[in-house]
């Protein structure tokens, strides 16, 4: 029986520079009426599966977000979103591009207000894509992908939640973030934002994204 669930490694990618990590963040400041507010002190660039068409969201409103978003990614940051179909291309090892009719991937932003305990995510897996219009199930094979752009003083990471021979609820495992360099996963093992202290003025920077296989064998990057 295929598993939906799995508990395997992570992988990276080392793919910019600190000096093009600071172009990147002082670019998306140059557009910060393009940031969609997601909470207090929570943006997205262009919309989000996870937050616009699941749960009370729509096809319909994730579309028409990010219709005007992958313009806008695709103008100011297309080099960027290059490196990383050709980076996750060669994990996959299969040709990867962008859907016409997905959201390109697209940065998280949050600032330190919104970095504190209280805004702890909950465990969960990656199966957005049941909200889309693609021919993919929920056992299709996928990834999903962070690239830091800039990270808190104290730094940043992704929670696990993996298997344990002793301990039938499983052993949360920590992966840290490094700016500039792409962390690959499956989105099969429960993960969540690891939780880090703040100081004032941080902000928490990352492209985000993942990469799915279609039922033809095409793969595809969305957000």
């Amino acid at each position: 029986m295929t598993r939906l669930t799995d508990d395997t490694a992570v992988r990276r990618v080392p793919l910019l520079k600190p000096a093009a990590c600071a172009e990147i963040a002082a670019r998306l400041d140059t557009v910060r009426s393009a940031w969609v507010a997601r909470g207090a002190a929570f943006f997205t660039v262009s919309a989000a599966a996870y937050l616009d068409a699941c749960g009370d969201g729509s096809y319909e409103s994730y579309w028409a977000l990010a219709r005007e978003g992958n313009r806008l990614l695709s103008s100011e940051f297309g080099n960027l979103l290059g490196q990383v179909r050709d980076a996750l291309s060669a994990l996959v090892d299969a040709p990867c591009s962008y859907a016409p009719s997905l959201a390109h991937p697209g940065f998280h932003i949050f600032l330190a207000e919104s970095l504190h305990s209280a805004m702890r995510d909950s465990l969960h897996l990656d199966l957005q894509f049941q909200y889309l219009p693609v021919e993919a199930t929920v056992y299709s094979p996928c990834v999903t992908f962070t690239l830091p752009i800039e990270l808190p003083r104290a730094g940043a990471g992704i929670e696990f939640c993996r298997l344990d021979p002793v301990d039938k609820r499983g052993a949360v495992t920590a992966e840290p973030y490094r700016a500039g360099e792409l962390l690959v996963h499956s989105g099969r093992t429960l993960h969540r934002r690891a939780h880090h202290p703040v100081s004032p003025g941080d902000r928490r920077i990352t492209l985000q994204g993942h990469a799915l296989r279609l039922e033809g064998g095409e793969w595809i990057l969305y957000w």
